[in-house]
């Protein structure tokens, strides 16, 4: 766990949720059970800025969201690490066709 700006965070242990998801992911690994994910077809011009700074102000103001999972002598325990830009990786597929590259 690497830790920037002396940050010091306070560990708890996991909720018993967190704990089953926590269990499952280490004995399925390498699967995506718990991911979710979508894709947005955007029409008109977007402000990435905006989106940027919007997304930045969210994850600023809600530690759930920055919420992380370290080993503690082998023991799983939670923090809520600190706010940090998180860059939104943006893939512009306007030269592509229906079937792809």
């Amino acid at each position: 766990m690497e830790m920037k700006h002396d940050f010091v965070p306070s560990l708890h242990p996991l909720s018993l949720s967190q704990r089953n998801i926590w269990d499952v992911e280490r004995a399925l690994q390498d699967t995506s059970i718990n991911n979710i994910c979508t894709t947005l077809h955007i029409r008109g011009r977007v402000d990435l800025s905006a989106l940027q700074r919007s997304v930045d102000l969210v994850l600023s103001s809600d530690a759930s969201l920055r919420t992380r999972i370290t080993l503690v002598d082998g023991v799983p325990m939670q923090y809520q690490a600190a706010f940090q830009p998180q860059p939104i990786p943006v893939y512009d597929f306007t030269q592509t066709e229906e079937d792809g590259l």
